[in-house]
Formats: structure tokens, C-alpha cells, sequence
């Protein structure tokens, strides 16, 4: 029993000892294991404790040497009986264990009471630190915040600011556009005013001369006898054309007459020199007629080799290049004009394009193949009629496109110009046998002022004039001739009746002027060119022209109509 006591208060013993940190070091906080600690020594206590009420309850054994029975009360005082061995109380010393384990309990549970506090302390002080920090933090930011309240109502405020500044400025833009939209309306309608009666002064039918290049090859066979028959007065403005040295002829007394000058005077004359640029600037402003509301006939008239189809259309109708003639830039001018005023007045245009041909006083349509009008097994023959009405001139069965740009008018043109009837003469190699009609019907509309707009330009190449004598024609090309000629004569006759203001004009003699009836009255403007070939042997000729484009300058047909019609 006593030794099981000592081995439990030398366990105890040993717990009580400062136990010896491992190699690494305790990684614990030491609030933690001062903690641990007192438990150690509480369990420890515990179980001294428990030790000590088992000594209590542990009765001595009777030895058979002892005749001597101690009494209890003897015991419960703690004498030893008389003669026995004097030995140290456990209980005592347990005890006194318990007593110096429980001072060294306190005074580690006050050490541990002090670092807690410590610690605290500690802890709360950063917590101080950490809370202030947190105030300013906060601080600058409901500052930052402040500001930006600041300035975002700085922001709406100039945003309402410029709003308003904006609605106004939108409000005078539009006070503004509406004023220069009436005052460009207005001074459109005074310009196409003024352009009318500009063109009106230099008059409805008027006659250029345009003489052209003589060919290398022309003048290289005749340098010895060449004869430059033609001749540009000064002080004339570019107006008149005199033919000199024209050969004399023998009189009935077979006396020589001497040679003699021809003067001519027309609206304008172009030299050799003169560039197809430099003659459609003298045409733009008929052209810009057909964009007002005008129809507008433009003529190419001469004999065969003079150059019409060259100053009409170019020596390649569906490029664009700087020799490009009459009809493309005619057209290319007719489209950017329209672009223009569709942007600046609000007009909006549809253009409608066809192009004939007259043969031998049969229409073709060009724009259809030639195979259209081949006659086989069961297909009939296909004709076309001349309807007029009093505002156009309607040919049925023809193709009629419309056309958004003059990419795609270049290339009907140069389809047309394919199926165009050429053969050679004795005056040329390659002649055009037909007279070809190129017509651009412009028809606009204004959705502000309800006006619609009606105008058309037809530019006719005419077929080489010849006197049989000269062609030396036979056959087809003999026949051909005739029917030239005559539909020519024709038209003379027509621009001579308009100018004397005949009741009766004979439009309908040839389908050319049957086509062009209603553009050739008094709601119309007409320009012809009188192309003139200048070698030597081709002089009777381009005298027989002068004389009859001569007598078309004499002409005038009224006052010219434009077809302009509001809602």
C-alpha cells in the first residue's frame, strides 16, 4: 500500500517538473500550452486524491506476533501504538503534495490570467488600430464618393445643359434647311428659268458646224494638188465658216468663171482642232433641258466619211475615255445631274432607255437580237407601229430598260452599235445605212411638292447622206440611198414647215419624223450638227450639207414647253 503511494506521489512529482522542450520546439502559442499544463496537474491532483481516500479505507492486517488489538479511537487520533515503529504519515504528505501542486496551480493560472490579459489587451489595441484605419479608410472613401456625386451632377447637369443647347441648335438647323430648301427650290425654278430663256435667246433649233481631222492617209496621197477648202474668220466668235477656192465652172459661152468664197454662219463652228469635250460643252445645257422637263432633239447630220457617228457616240460607244462622243456623255451628265438634284431637292428620277434603228423605212429594235426579227417555221413576222399621243411618241414591240447608272447604259449602247446595219460605198468603207434613234425617257417626282416632271432626249445619228451620182450605188445599196435621201428631204421639209408656222407639217412622209413628232413641235428643243468632211473630192457634198443645215438655222419653232405638271 505505501509503495503504491509513493509511486503515485513520485508520478506526481515528476508531472510537477518543467518538461523539457522537444528538439523543434513547442509550435504551439503559449497561451495554449500553459493551458495544457493545468490540466496536467489537475488530473494529477485527481488522481493523488483518489490514492489518498484508498489509503483511508485500507484496514491494517491482525499480525499473529501482536497480542495487542489497538482501539479505533487510538487510530482516529494518529498515535502509534506503544512499542511500534514511528513512520511518516502518506495522508500528511499527500496533503502537503496537494497544497504545494495547488500554489503552483494558482500562480500558473494567475501567469496565464496575465498573458490573457496581456494578449487582450494586445488585441484590443490593434483592434483600436485596425478600427481607426478603418474610419479613415472609410472617410476617404465616402469622400471619393462625395466627388463623385459631385461631378456626376456637374455632368447631368452640363448634359441637360447641352441637350437643350443641342434641341435648339437642331430646332435653327432645321428653321434653316426648311429656308435653304425653299430658297434652293426657288432658285432651281428661276435657274431652269433663266436657262429656258438663255436658250430661247440663241433660239429653239439650233445648228452647230463641225468639221473633221483630215486623215494621215488622206493627205499623204495628195500632198502635190491638196486644196484646204475651208476657212475660220476672225471676229466671228467662232461662228462662221467660209469655203474658198471652190473651182469655177464653165458659163454657157464656155467662158472659165473664176473661183468664189461661200460664207456660212451658224450658232457655233468647230475647227479640226476642236476636242469632244470642248463640243459637248457647248451642248451640256440643251442636255440639262431634257432634266428640266424639256424634250430635246439632238441631230447628227451629214454625208457619208464626215464623222457623225464619231461625234455622236465615239469610236467606242461603251467605254468611257476622253473620246468618248455626244450620247455617253450625255448620259454620264443626265446621271450625275440627277444624283445632284435628288440630294438637294428631294426629286427622285426613273430613267427609261431604247434605241432604234430605221432601215429602209423598216423600224428595228436595237436592243433586241437581229435573230428577233428572222422569220422561220411558225414564227411570225415581227413589226412595229408609230403611236403618237400628244405627249409621246410610242413604238410597240421595242425592248425599253430601265437603266439605275451609265455603266449599264455604255454597254445597251455598245449592243446597239453591234446590231447597227453598216455596208460599203464607194464613199466609204464602213457606211451607216441607217438613221439610229437613242431615246432617254426622265421622268420625276418631288414627295415635298407633289411635282412630277416629265422630259425625254433623243440623240439621232442620221445616215450618211450621198447623191447617187457620187455613191455610184446598185441594188440593195441603191435602194438604201433613196430611202436616205428621201427621209432626209423629208426632214428638211418638216423643220421648213415648223418654221414658217404651216398648219400642216408633214411629219408622217418617214418614219423618222413620224417617231419624233412630238419632239420636234413647239414643246421641244432641237440642235443639229452638220458634220463636214474636208478632202478635195467630197466638197460638193459638204456644200449641199452647209446650204441645208443653213436652212435649218433659219428656222425657229416657238417657244419651248417644259412638262412639269403639281398635285
Amino acid at each position: 500500500m505505501d509503495t503504491q503511494i509513493e509511486k503515485d506521489l513520485a508520478s506526481l512529482r515528476k508531472g510537477l517538473r518543467p518538461s523539457t522542450a522537444p528538439a523543434g520546439g513547442d509550435k504551439s502559442p503559449p497561451l495554449e500550452r500553459k493551458t495544457s499544463g493545468k490540466t496536467t496537474l489537475k488530473k494529477k491532483a485527481k488522481a493523488v486524491g483518489s490514492a489518498t481516500t484508498a489509503a483511508k479505507k485500507t484496514t491494517v492486517p491482525k499480525g499473529p506476533s501482536l497480542g495487542v488489538k489497538k482501539s479505533p479511537a487510538a487510530f482516529s487520533k494518529g498515535k502509534a501504538a506503544p512499542g511500534a515503529k514511528k513512520e511518516a504519515d502518506p495522508l500528511a504528505m499527500a496533503k502537503a503534495e496537494i497544497a504545494s501542486l495547488n500554489k503552483e496551480l494558482d500562480k500558473e493560472k494567475a501567469n496565464s490570467d496575465t498573458r490573457v490579459e496581456n494578449i487582450t489587451k494586445e488585441a484590443n489595441a490593434r483592434m483600436d488600430e485596425y478600427e481607426c484605419e478603418i474610419m479613415r479608410f472609410e472617410k476617404e472613401l465616402n469622400e471619393k464618393v462625395r466627388l463623385i456625386k459631385d461631378i456626376e451632377n456637374e455632368r447631368d447637369m452640363r448634359y441637360q445643359k447641352y441637350e437643350l443647347q443641342i434641341r435648339d441648335i437642331e430646332v435653327a438647323r432645321d428653321k434653316r434647311f426648311q429656308e435653304y430648301e425653299e430658297f434652293l427650290f426657288i432658285g432651281e425654278k428661276q435657274r431652269a428659268e433663266l436657262h429656258n430663256a438663255l436658250i430661247e435667246l440663241k433660239g429653239n433649233i439650233r445648228v452647230f458646224a463641225r468639221v473633221r481631222p483630215v486623215l494621215p492617209s488622206e493627205r499623204k496621197s495628195r500632198v502635190a494638188d491638196w486644196v484646204d477648202h475651208f476657212k475660220y474668220p476672225e471676229g466671228t466668235d467662232h461662228r462662221g465658216l467660209d469655203v474658198v477656192e471652190i473651182p469655177g465652172h464653165k458659163s454657157v459661152m464656155g467662158k472659165e468663171e473664176q473661183s468664189k468664197t461661200m460664207p456660212f454662219k451658224f450658232d457655233k463652228v468647230f475647227d479640226p482642232t476642236a476636242s469632244q469635250e470642248k463640243v459637248f460643252d457647248d451642248i451640256s445645257l440643251l442636255v440639262q433641258s431634257a432634266l428640266d422637263g424639256y424634250k430635246v432633239c439632238l441631230f447628227a447630220y451629214g454625208q457619208t466619211g464626215s464623222g457623225k457617228t464619231f461625234t455622236m457616240e465615239g469610236p467606242d460607244p461603251g467605254v468611257n475615255s476622253a473620246q468618248s462622243g455626244m450620247i455617253p456623255r450625255a448620259v454620264r451628265q443626265i446621271f450625275d445631274n440627277c444624283a445632284w438634284k435628288s440630294k438637294q431637292s428631294g426629286f427622285k428620277y426613273k430613267l427609261l432607255c431604247s434605241f432604234v434603228q430605221i432601215y429602209n423605212e423598216t423600224i428595228r429594235d436595237l436592243m433586241n437580237p437581229q435573230d428577233f426579227y428572222e422569220n422561220g417555221p411558225g414564227k411570225q413576222e415581227v413589226k412595229h407601229e408609230i403611236r403618237n399621243t400628244a405627249e409621246e411618241s410610242i413604238i410597240t414591240n421595242i425592248k425599253e430598260e430601265e437603266v439605275t447608272s451609265a455603266d449599264s447604259v455604255f454597254r445597251l449602247l455598245q449592243k446597239a452599235s453591234d446590231n447597227r446595219k453598216t455596208s460599203a460605198t464607194k464613199c466609204n468603207e464602213v457606211s451607216s445605212r441607217s438613221h439610229s434613234i437613242f431615246i432617254m425617257k426622265i421622268k420625276g417626282w418631288n414627295e415635298a411638292t407633289q411635282q412630277e416632271m416629265t422630259g425625254q432626249l433623243n440623240l439621232i445619228d442620221l445616215a450618211g447622206s450621198e447623191r447617187l451620182s457620187k455613191s455610184q450605188a446598185e441594188g440593195d445599196r441603191l435602194k438604201e440611198t433613196q430611202h436616205i435621201n428621201k427621209s432626209l428631204s423629208c426632214l428638211g421639209d418638216v423643220i421648213v414647215a415648223l418654221g414658217k408656222g404651216a398648219s400642216s407639217v408633214p411629219f408622217r412622209q418617214s418614219k423618222l419624223t413620224h417617231i419624233l413628232q412630238p419632239s420636234m413641235t413647239n414643246q421641244s428643243k432641237l440642235l443639229m450638227f452638220v458634220n463636214i468632211n474636208p478632202i478635195p473630192e467630197s466638197l460638193n457634198e459638204s456644200i449641199v450639207s452647209l446650204r441645208f443645215a443653213a436652212k435649218v438655222n433659219d428656222c425657229e419653232i416657238g417657244i419651248a414647253k417644259k412638262k412639269i405638271t403639281s398635285k
